[in-house]
């Protein structure tokens, strides 16, 4: 997985961060040096609003499907409906292709 950026928002604390991102405040320190090495941060025990963290190993968001088990008659309508648009857009593809010769 690749590492995500997060902006630390008012209010929170790498602990906070880590249980939201799913890691620990030991591998955001890990990832982030400057908070043990700059004087500011207190050996990563003071962070601020607006600071730029990696947190490791985190994917960037995305979005997911949810499989969903429909009723048959259901997933037929659903089905017919796609059907429905692909002819209607195979239609205008041709329209299209037609005017252009």
């Amino acid at each position: 997985m690749a590492d995500a950026k997060v902006t630390v928002k008012s209010g929170q604390t790498l602990s906070s961060i880590a249980k939201a991102n799913g890691t620990t405040v030991a591998a955001i320190k890990k990832a982030n040096p400057v908070l043990t090495t700059n004087p500011k941060y207190n050996g990563g025990n003071t962070i601020f609003a607006g600071t730029k963290l990696t947190i490791p190993g985190k994917a960037p968001a995305t979005a997911t499907a949810k499989l969903v088990q429909l009723p048959q008659q259901q997933a037929i309508s659903h089905l017919q409906l796609i059907f429905r648009t692909l002819v209607v857009l195979v239609q205008l593809i041709f329209h299209t292709l037609e005017e252009q010769q």
